[in-house]
């Protein structure tokens, strides 16, 4: 879930408070690519309802919220990425092929018939993996 305001230069984050309804088995908090705060969060089953109530303090740093210059770039069609934009160019291609000997490794590190299906029954024999080759 992205219901967190994200601090910067003009606004401060003071306190955040999440309730969920039903309670999840788990969560954690962590940290997306572009520094936004996200809570994941999963349930031992399924329900009929779920109600997320989030409660932010935050104190706006900018006394004008218009006191910056427009990039003259950007206010004409075509927009042009930006050099940090290009960086991320890659991430909008489609997916390589999968290479047959990574699919192998995979198959071979994860049984589903023996009930093992989850990420953590195939990371747990990849981390070891990196040790036993080394």
């Amino acid at each position: 879930m992205r219901l967190t305001p994200r601090g910067d230069a003009t606004q401060r984050l003071v306190s955040v408070t999440t309730a969920i309804r039903p309670e999840p088995v788990g969560q954690s908090p962590c940290t997306d690519l572009h520094g936004n705060t996200v809570l994941s969060v999963w349930f031992a089953g399924l329900t009929d309802q779920l109600d997320i109530d989030v409660t932010c303090e935050v104190e706006t740093l900018r006394g004008n919220p218009f006191d910056f210059l427009p990039d003259p770039e950007r206010s004409r069609l075509p927009v042009v990425p930006t050099a940090d934009e290009a960086v991320l160019a890659p991430c909008l291609l489609p997916p390589p092929a999968v290479q047959p000997a990574a699919l192998a490794l995979a198959r071979r590190m994860l049984w589903t018939e023996a009930g093992r299906s989850t990420p953590g029954d195939f990371a747990g024999p990849l981390c070891h993996l990196g040790w036993a080759t080394n």
